[in-house]
């Protein structure tokens, strides 16, 4: 097994493993974002829920932090997920033939 073979599988295993922790990172995110509408998004809190309570302005600025943080890891997540599933399969699949045939002298093809 050569090299880029076998990196190449490597790359394939590590996605098949992110798989899980994508889907994980989003569902995280998700609800991060939904705590962040029903807490602090006004019109959200008025039509859906019927609360016309004052909003905390300090509760909410932590709920953004913490909803764009889990967007990050939700991102790098994803990212690692894609590009080792493409790098995985660019480096297993062939694209070529690395040693072309050289054709005989004379222009006589075989």
């Amino acid at each position: 097994m050569n090299s880029e073979l076998r990196k190449g599988a490597t790359l394939l295993v590590l996605c098949l493993l992110a798989i899980p922790l994508t889907g994980y990172t989003m569902d995280d995110w998700d609800r991060s974002e939904k705590e962040y509408d029903r807490e602090c998004d006004l019109v959200f809190r008025i039509l859906y829920l019927g609360l016309t309570e004052p909003i905390d302005p300090i509760a909410c600025e932590d709920l953004k932090d913490e909803k764009q943080s889990k967007l990050r890891i939700f991102i790098v997540s994803l990212s690692i997920f894609v590009g080792s599933g493409v790098g995985g399969l660019v480096l297993i699949l062939p694209y070529g033939e690395r040693n072309p045939p050289i054709p005989p002298p004379g222009g006589q093809l075989r």
